[in-house]
């Protein structure tokens, strides 16, 4: 007895082949979109988890200030100052795996104006230009931060 079937003269084999590679197919684009949305929901799950530990930090850093009057130099003194916790524990960041860097008011207008490194003042003639990403915010940063001739909130009561 042959396997072959015949119908009307022709051979029939090869179909559930051709049949079981497409659902195989089929199969595979289906996983790789489950893939993307999981991978998507872990770097929103890290996101979040970022920001909670960014509000741990700063409530520390706000608690610090109220019982000493002045901000930490350093994330050990949120561990333990004078037998004080401010800080339950030293948190990594969940997107990098690596230590929190404290920034300081002076880091971050260096890396939003680099002509404040320089010291130029800071304004439309600090080399930002509106093509470069982040531009709005550093000409924002730089008229908040009371820019000649624009009155901001740290301007003093002439408006310079």
């Amino acid at each position: 007895m042959s396997l072959r079937f015949q119908h009307g003269g022709r051979t029939e084999r090869g179909y559930i082949l051709l049949v079981l590679l497409l659902f195989v197919a089929l199969l595979g684009i289906g996983m790789l979109s489950m893939v993307e949305r999981i991978d998507s929901q872990i770097k929103r799950d890290r996101e979040e988890e970022l920001i909670h530990r960014g509000v741990q930090y700063s409530r520390a850093v706000r608690r610090y200030f109220k019982k000493f009057g002045r901000y930490p130099t350093r994330i050990e003194e949120l561990e333990s100052s004078n037998n004080l916790r401010f800080l339950r524990k030293r948190y990594k960041d969940p997107v990098t795996g690596k230590d929190f860097k404290p920034l300081h008011m002076t880091d971050v207008q260096i890396s939003f104006n680099p002509a404040a490194a320089s010291g130029l003042p800071p304004g439309p003639d600090a080399n930002i230009s509106a093509t470069q990403p982040g531009a709005p915010v550093a000409q924002a940063l730089n008229n908040q931060a009371g820019a000649p001739g624009v009155g901001g909130p740290y301007a003093t009561p002439d408006g310079t």
